[in-house]
């Protein structure tokens, strides 16, 4: 369920996320999953890294494609 489906504010759906979060990793149950998680538990920066790599990709492609001057 959202947030905007129960009415709890984000923030405090957020922390429940969280919590259950770790609750999860911390069972042993998803080894890796809780690995992937420890090494980029903030979203934004995440996100940064994942858009950084993204136009790399996207400049080594562009690079390719324009005209060498002679």
């Amino acid at each position: 369920m959202q947030p905007q489906e129960t009415g709890v504010t984000l923030a405090r759906w957020l922390r429940a996320q969280r919590a259950r979060t770790e609750e999860l990793f911390a069972s042993g149950r998803f080894p890796l999953l809780a690995e992937a998680h420890e090494t980029a538990p903030d979203l934004d920066e995440l996100f940064e890294y994942s858009l950084a790599r993204h136009l790399d990709g996207v400049a080594t492609l562009v690079g390719e494609r324009v005209p060498k001057a002679t």
